[in-house]
């Protein structure tokens, strides 16, 4: 989350945070979508 806050400079600070939010979750998201797979 500070890496995100860091890397969200600019002028449009809120926007790039949400860019990085929505990465990061895609990025549990996909993992979790595999280990679903792989239980079933």
């Amino acid at each position: 989350m500070v890496y995100m806050m860091m890397a969200a400079e600019g002028s449009h600070k809120i926007a790039h945070y949400a860019l990085c939010t929505g990465f990061m979750a895609l990025g549990m998201m996909i993992p979790g979508m595999a280990a679903g797979w792989i239980q079933e």
